[in-house]
């Protein structure tokens, strides 16, 4: 824990003493949220200039609250983690169920890319086909009015290192990007000019990449390992 006095305490540099007496701020306490010996970030308590400085029992009583603060945020992220892992499960079940009965690859892409969206709240989902050349990734199916134009067009990606589609079925292996903006293999597509971050994950059978499913979402660092 840190307790800087309002007027006394050596920890406190000029900069910040000047931010915090314009601010009418006296002194502060910032306490650890720690967690299985984890910490999950900070408690920060400031009082006016006009009251007392904070004293010990102050630090030991914040300190407790910390503690249950931190209980709660990790059991509530325990509760969201186990609660995406049946999403997961569920949708793994409903793919499951829509392949065996329909016949239609369109038909059953289309659903897909659908339910995958649907479920996990996503911006795009689109699914590529390498076409029998083997130099292009064509798009068999995409959710929403992007994909339906895009379809309409022909949308093709290069299999060359140039897109997320392309790393991923050349290297038959998942590649994900936190931040289109700001990566070396540069998302550029005036269908989705939301995306933010995108995940590309090759579709295997058999031992050979056939394609790939491209997940993108509007929100930065959406994606996980």
């Amino acid at each position: 824990s840190l307790r800087a006095l309002a007027d006394s305490d050596p920890r406190e540099s000029a900069e910040v003493r000047r931010r915090r007496v314009g601010s009418g701020s006296g002194s502060l306490i910032v306490t650890p949220l720690l967690y299985a010996g984890q910490a999950l970030g900070t408690l920060t308590c400031l009082n006016r200039m006009s009251e007392p400085d904070f004293k010990p029992e102050d630090v030991g009583f914040l300190m407790a609250l910390s503690y249950q603060a931190a209980a709660a945020i990790a059991n509530a992220r325990l509760l969201e983690e186990a609660q995406r892992r049946a999403r997961l499960l569920f949708t793994a079940a409903e793919i499951s169920q829509a392949a065996g009965s329909i016949l239609e690859p369109d038909e059953l892409l289309a659903r897909v890319v659908e339910l995958i969206r649907a479920r996990f709240e996503l911006y795009y989902v689109g699914i590529f086909l390498v076409e029998e050349t083997g130099e292009w990734a064509v798009l068999q199916a995409g959710t929403g009015e992007a994909g339906r134009q895009m379809l309409a067009v022909g949308h093709k990606l290069p299999l060359a290192y140039t897109s997320m589609v392309g790393l991923c079925i050349l290297d038959q292996t998942p590649h994900v990007s936190f931040d289109v903006g700001a990566e070396a293999v540069h998302f550029d597509n005036p269908w989705l000019p939301q995306t933010r971050s995108e995940l590309a994950l090759p579709l295997m059978s058999r031992g050979r990449c056939i394609g790939a499913m491209s997940i993108q979402s509007a929100a930065p660092s959406a994606f996980t390992a």
